[in-house]
């Protein structure tokens, strides 16, 4: 009887132990929630400029997939990854580094407020053009089996008549290959650069994920006016590709699917299409008052918070701690006090040159420019 009532709780978690719970799914989610909260209100204070996209409420879809990233592999994020990129390794003080512009900023100070990117971590900044990252992760992907195949860990499968069909390859046994992860909203699966990665990603059999976040509002349109089928999933057949549509705001149940999605990929099974059932609390942006849904809705979403969800999983399954829950909370807060501490009081203002440097990457190339830069200075 113990023994079936085991089993049971350990579907909801997917046998996750407590260690993993805590440290591997509990921290990043809680401390993307933690670090976007602080940085809305630094935002409301007036304490940095532009705007500020907000991701949370989202948290569950970025962690749940962020946290099966290794050394190598591509994150193509849209403007509401913080999650991912917490997982992925990301500190509080580079993230505020890029939001306040500083010098010290992972991007140079060059993209607009939560355009995060980071070149150490392998996270691509991403660009005001809606789906275009979905065509950097194909490529990045492509780039993985083509060095592969340098390496002799690909075969090329040839048919009787000596013609080789895209995708018709093989890995060698105990070969694997790295993974590009591309977050999208469902305003972008109505772009043709979605369709045109998704094809030549299940034309090539490329390493790739695809993390639709479905959270029902393509800034003001709504996903029935935008997508002509129930499920965004149902659209990786075309492409064939598996779909699957989860839980968004259950980590443990997003985490699961990515696991099955990332092994197949790292074994050249090829691309997944995963779509994440979630909601985003804030408007599109802070300056977006969202009066295009109504309060019912939002709340309606606010009592299954990722952060809510989890408790209730990790308590049925018998793995919450509200010790280790608080000591974990105490650390993050420590973490983001310190980096705001140290952003507006120690960080330095980008010079106005520094934009040589990111981008042109020819040190002689970047001298010419410079001394242009300087005599332009002196008229």
């Amino acid at each position: 009887m113990n023994s079936k009532k085991t089993n049971r709780k350990q579907k909801k978690s997917f046998g996750v132990d407590q260690k993993t719970a805590f440290e591997v799914l509990y921290h990043p989610l809680l401390k993307a929630r933690l670090l976007d909260e602080r940085m809305v209100k630094l935002f409301n204070q007036g304490r940095f400029g532009g705007t500020y996209f907000s991701g949370c409420g989202q948290e569950a879809t970025n962690v749940g997939a962020g946290v099966h990233m290794v050394e190598g592999d591509i994150l193509a994020p849209s403007h509401r990854q913080l999650g991912a990129m917490v997982a992925r390794g990301i500190t509080a003080k580079r993230v505020l580094a890029q939001v306040y512009s500083t010098a010290e900023s992972p991007d140079g100070a060059q993209q607009h407020p939560c355009h995060f990117g980071d070149p150490e971590l392998d996270i691509v900044s991403p660009t005001g053009h809606v789906a275009i990252q979905v065509v950097l992760a194909a490529g990045s992907a492509y780039a993985y089996l083509l060095d592969a195949y340098r390496k002799g860990d690909v075969k090329i499968n040839w048919d009787k008549d000596g013609i080789v069909w895209a995708g018709n390859w093989t890995l060698k046994k105990g070969s694997s290959l790295n993974c590009a992860f591309a977050f999208f909203g469902d305003g972008a699966t109505a772009k043709g650069d979605f369709h045109e990665s998704m094809n030549f990603a299940g034309i090539h059999k490329l390493p790739v994920i695809y993390m639709a976040e479905n959270n029902i509002w393509a800034e003001s349109v709504h996903v029935t006016e935008n997508v002509p089928v129930e499920r965004l999933s149902d659209r990786a057949a075309a492409y064939g590709m598996p779909g699957v549509t989860v839980d968004g705001q259950n980590v443990f149940e997003v985490y699961h699917a990515v696991q099955e999605a990332v092994e197949r990929a790292r074994s050249g099974g090829g691309p997944t299409l995963v779509e994440c059932l979630t909601y985003r609390y804030h408007g599109h942006s802070m300056i977006d008052p969202a009066d295009y849904r109504t309060d019912e809705e939002v709340e309606k979403w606010k009592k299954r918070d990722p952060l809510i969800v989890f408790e209730q999983v990790a308590k049925e399954d018998g793995i919450w701690s509200d010790k280790l829950a608080k000591k974990i909370e105490d650390k993050i807060n420590d973490e983001i006090e310190k980096a705001i501490d140290w952003v507006e009081d120690e960080s330095t203002k980008p010079k106005p040159d520094q934009f040589i440097d990111v981008t042109f990457r020819d040190p002689k190339f970047n001298d010419a420019i410079r001394k242009r830069w300087e005599k332009r200075k002196n008229v």
